[in-house]
């Protein structure tokens, strides 16, 4: 198996939540961490 680490940025918490939802119901990835700078 493969592993792809793909690094995001959105301008608020909500919209990266958003995505993360979508992507995980759709079965695109598997976990998601959220990193506030």
């Amino acid at each position: 198996m493969k592993i792809i680490l793909i690094y995001i940025t959105h301008e608020n918490v909500e919209q990266a939540k958003k995505v993360a939802e979508h992507l995980l119901e759709k079965r695109l990835i598997a976990c998601v961490n959220y990193n506030q700078a």
